[in-house]
C-alpha cells in the first residue's frame, strides 16, 4: 500500500474479518467535569484509532446522561467506519470542541436500535460484560433464527479457538445448539419448535382429510427459511414424537388419521367403488355420486394415493392398487416373454376398450415399465423393479 492510497483514519486489515458500518453499539461514560452530558440525537465528534467522525448519539436506556453518568449509546456516524466489539473510543462535543467522554464498542455491526427497548438493552448488557460466554449469549439473542457462527465472533475481540470454546460450553450447558455450522439460543430454537408444531395441528384440525400439512408449506409459514434449521426442527420433533413425516407430509400429535365414522365409511365406498372397476379405471366424474362435492371426493382420492390404495392413471383417472399390481405384473411377464405388445394385444389381454388401452400404456410409458417404438410397446428401463410383484 503506498501512502497516498491511505487517509487519516483507515486502518489495515485482514480481509473479510470485519466489516464497514455506520452505526455502533457502544457503552458510555462521561466526564465528571462540569458541562459533561449527552441529549439524544446530540451531536458529537467520535474518536477512534486515528478517524475523527461526526455522529449522533442516540440513547438506548435514558432520557440525558449527565456528568459522571453512563449508559447505552448507538452512534449513527455521517461516514462508515471500521470497529471490533471492545475497541475504546473517545467523545468531544460537537462545539465547542471539548472531551466529555470516554466509550467502549459493544457491536460494530448492529441493527438499528429502538430507544428504551428491553430486549436491546438486556443484549448490551450481555456484550458489557466481556464475558465470551455472554457475548455469545447476547449475539445470537440478536441474531435469532438466522443463528452465530463463530468467526463472527473475530468482531467483537476473540480469536477462533476462544469463540468455539464458548460455543461448545452453552451448547453442553443446553443453552445454545449447533445447527450445521452456526449456534442458535435455545430459546429461539423452542420458540421456532412450538410455532411449527402449533401450525401443523391447526392444519390437521381444519383439514381432517389430509394427513399432515405439506413440508414446504410447513416451513414457509413457520418462517424456518434456512433449510439446516427446517430438518433440525424436524429431526428434534421425530425424536421427541410429536411431529410425524410421510413422504412430503409433516403431521402433528399423531401418526394416525383419526376420521369420523361417516368420512370413514364414504373412503371405504370409494375404494370399494374403485376395486369393483377392475382394470377399466374411474375417472372423478363416475366417483362423484359417491360424496357430491369434488373438493371432498379430490380430498378422499388423495388420502387413498397417499396409503398406496389407488393409483391415479393420468390427470383423471383412479385404479385399484391391486389391479395395478396385476396389470405390471401381466404387462412385464409379456414383455420378457415376446419382447413387445401392440395396443390390440394390450386391449385383448385386458379385455377392455381403446379407451383405457391408450391412457394405461402412456402410463406404462411414464413408469418406465415400457417404451414406444412405432406400433408397439418394448420393456422400457424399468421392467427389471420389482413394481408389480406380489
Amino acid at each position: 500500500v503506498r501512502s497516498g492510497e491511505v487517509s487519516i483514519g483507515q486502518q489495515l486489515l485482514t480481509p473479510g474479518v470485519l466489516q464497514t458500518s455506520s452505526m455502533l453499539d457502544t457503552v458510555i461514560e462521561l466526564s465528571r467535569l462540569p458541562g459533561s452530558a449527552l441529549k439524544n440525537r446530540q451531536r458529537i465528534r467520535f474518536h477512534h484509532a486515528a478517524a475523527e467522525i461526526i455522529a449522533r448519539v442516540v440513547l438506548l436506556d435514558s432520557e440525558k446522561l449527565e456528568a459522571g453518568g453512563r449508559g447505552y449509546v448507538q452512534l449513527r456516524l455521517e461516514k462508515p467506519t471500521v470497529a471490533r466489539g471492545g475497541d475504546r473510543f473517545i467523545v468531544r462535543s460537537y462545539s465547542p470542541m471539548r472531551v466529555i467522554a470516554g466509550g467502549k464498542v459493544l457491536d460494530p455491526v448492529p441493527p438499528k436500535a429502538k430507544r428504551f427497548r428491553e430486549q436491546t438493552i438486556e443484549t448490551l448488557r450481555l456484550l458489557d460484560s466481556e464475558s465470551g460466554e455472554e457475548t455469545v449469549l447476547g449475539l445470537a439473542s440478536r441474531r435469532k433464527e438466522h443463528g452465530l457462527a463463530p468467526e463472527e465472533l473475530r468482531r467483537y475481540g476473540m480469536t477462533l479457538p476462544e469463540a468455539a470454546e464458548s460455543c461448545e460450553r452453552l451448547e453442553c450447558a443446553g443453552k445454545v445448539y449447533r445447527v450445521g455450522r452456526l449456534f442458535l439460543l435455545a430459546d429461539v430454537i423452542h420458540g421456532i419448535e412450538r410455532r411449527m408444531i402449533g401450525i401443523a395441528e391447526r392444519f390437521a384440525a381444519g383439514n381432517p382429510l389430509r394427513w399432515g400439512i405439506d413440508k414446504e408449506e410447513l416451513r414457509e409459514k413457520t418462517g424456518a427459511g434456512d433449510a439446516a434449521l427446517f430438518s433440525f426442527l424436524l429431526d428434534r420433533g421425530l425424536e421427541q414424537g410429536c411431529l410425524f413425516i410421510k413422504g412430503g407430509r409433516v403431521r402433528a400429535g399423531s401418526g394416525e388419521m383419526d376420521l369420523s365414522e361417516k368420512n370413514g365409511q364414504t373412503l371405504v365406498d370409494i375404494e370399494n367403488r374403485i376395486r369393483a372397476a377392475g382394470f377399466s379405471f374411474l375417472r372423478k366424474d363416475e366417483l362423484l355420486d359417491c360424496v357430491g362435492d369434488e373438493k371432498k371426493l379430490i380430498s378422499f382420492l388423495r388420502l387413498l394415493r397417499e396409503s398406496g390404495s389407488v393409483i391415479r392413471i393420468g390427470s383423471d383417472g383412479y385404479m385399484h392398487g391391486e389391479f395395478h399390481r396385476k396389470l405390471l405384473r401381466t404387462v412385464r411377464e409379456i414383455l420378457l416373454k415376446s419382447g413387445r405388445i401392440s395396443v390390440s394385444d394390450f386391449k385383448n389381454e385386458f379385455g377392455f376398450s381403446r379407451k383405457y388401452a391408450v391412457p394405461l400404456l402412456e402410463h406404462l410409458d411414464g413408469e418406465g415399465i415400457t417404451r414406444r417404438e412405432g406400433d408397439f410397446r418394448i420393456a422400457g428401463p424399468g421392467i427389471g423393479n420389482n413394481a408389480g410383484r406380489d
